[in-house]
Formats: structure tokens, C-alpha cells, sequence
């Protein structure tokens, strides 16, 4: 008998959408409990520090938000940072401040490519 064919459900559906992206590596999809994961290596986004997205990463930002615009249920950006306290002549007073920027930066980001 033929093989059964695999439900394409909707983690299958993303990760084939992002399939080239995750090949090149630094993206990864996976499951947290019940949510969809899409984790973004932060040497792919920031440099150490700041908040500003790296403009390679624009490309793979609207790849990203076709393939969940695609798909029904909310989407939740969180940032994140290393351990390293941020220098006291930075603008970010602690590690919390520079993720909740750096989650804002990529929503920015990825506005354009989500209806939404």
C-alpha cells in the first residue's frame, strides 16, 4: 500500500514556508507548551547591546511574517538578551529594558508583511 501522507498542520506549513531561512541557519521552529516557537539567533538580528536590527535581517523579518500572516492565531514578540549587564553609558538601564526594545524593533520589522 502507499505510504500515508503527512498532515501538513501548522507548524509543518511554517517551517516549510521558512524552509531556505532555516537552512542557512541562526532560525529554528519549534514548540514552547501550545505555542508555535520561531527562535532568531540574536547574532542574526543585534550586535551586543543595541537595539537596532541589523538590516540583513529584513529579508529573513518578512519571510518571517509572511509565513505567520499566513497562519490564524495571534503573534507575540519577546526579546531577548545575553547575561552581560548592559554598560553604564548605554541607554538601556537594565537587560529587561534592551529585550522590550529589541522585541519592539523587530514587530516594527515584521509590521509590513503581517495583515493583521
Amino acid at each position: 500500500p502507499p505510504p500515508t501522507p503527512v498532515a501538513l498542520t501548522q507548524i509543518n506549513r511554517i517551517r516549510a514556508a521558512l524552509a531556505e531561512d532555516l537552512a542557512r541557519g541562526g532560525l529554528a521552529v519549534g514548540t514552547q507548551g501550545s505555542f508555535i516557537v520561531v527562535e532568531i539567533n540574536n547574532a542574526l538580528t543585534f550586535e551586543p547591546g543595541k537595539a537596532e536590527v541589523k538590516p540583513e535581517f529584513q529579508s529573513v523579518a518578512a519571510d518571517i511574517a509572511t509565513a505567520l500572516d499566513a497562519e490564524p492565531g495571534p503573534i507575540r514578540i519577546i526579546g531577548h538578551t545575553d547575561n552581560a549587564k548592559p554598560r553604564k553609558s548605554s541607554t538601556f538601564k537594565s537587560n529587561f529594558d534592551l529585550s522590550v526594545a529589541r522585541a519592539k524593533a523587530v514587530a516594527a520589522m515584521m509590521a509590513p508583511g503581517v495583515k493583521d
